[in-house]
């Protein structure tokens, strides 16, 4: 018989209800369920409702395109094209004119603005603080204003924008919201996905 060390105490007033367990990643959940399934003394029982939080989001953004709302019948862009369009954005610019290889600076861009969506601060950018254009930050914020115009362009969005129209659909009711969400393992988690998760 395999044995788990993982406590499903805290989690017994979830699965009495078949309520939602988050967790952040597919390891543990794959753990959590096998620790209950362990402790099953019959033959048959209920699977746990256990997802990891991008599973959930993505079959979030799913129900929310079935049922045709509106501000959903976007694609969200892939990494390649994410990439393909910060490279454009760079090479169009003063300074990517000079550049030899604007693929590492196109990467650092792209993990630079999902940090902002995920920290609900990539309208803090669009003011004015920076005086210089030729400053790190008004290169990056011209850059960051093209890349959105291309996605635009190709009605595309980016992951973390999807996020926050879940919300916005869990607001507005477009998205049935959750009776319990139980989160486990998580360290922190950054405003935006708080700001799902509260509107769930």
């Amino acid at each position: 018989m395999t044995l788990s060390y993982l406590s499903l105490e805290s989690l017994a007033p979830a699965f009495a209800q078949n309520a939602l367990v988050l967790v952040p990643n597919n390891r543990l959940r794959n753990h959590l369920l096998r620790a209950y399934a362990l402790k099953q003394t019959t033959k048959a029982w209920l699977k746990p409702n256990i997802q990891s939080l991008n599973q959930w989001l993505e079959s979030q953004w799913a129900a929310l395109q079935d049922r045709g709302v509106t501000y959903s019948c976007a694609l969200i862009a892939t990494p390649l094209q994410r990439q393909m369009l910060w490279e454009a954005a760079i090479k169009q610019s003063a300074l990517g004119a000079t550049l030899l290889q604007p693929k590492p600076l196109a990467q650092q861009a792209d993990s630079a603005y999902k940090n902002l969506q995920l920290w609900r601060l990539d309208d803090a950018l669009n003011t004015d603080f920076f005086s210089d254009a030729k400053s790190n930050s008004s290169q990056f914020q011209g850059w960051m204003e093209e890349f959105k115009r291309s996605l635009a362009l190709q009605n595309t969005i980016t992951r973390e924008t999807s996020y926050g129209l879940i919300a916005k659909a869990f607001i507005q009711g477009d998205l049935p919201r959750c009776s319990h969400i139980y989160l486990e393992g998580f360290d922190d988690l950054p405003p935006l996905m708080q700001q799902v998760l509260e509107s769930a």
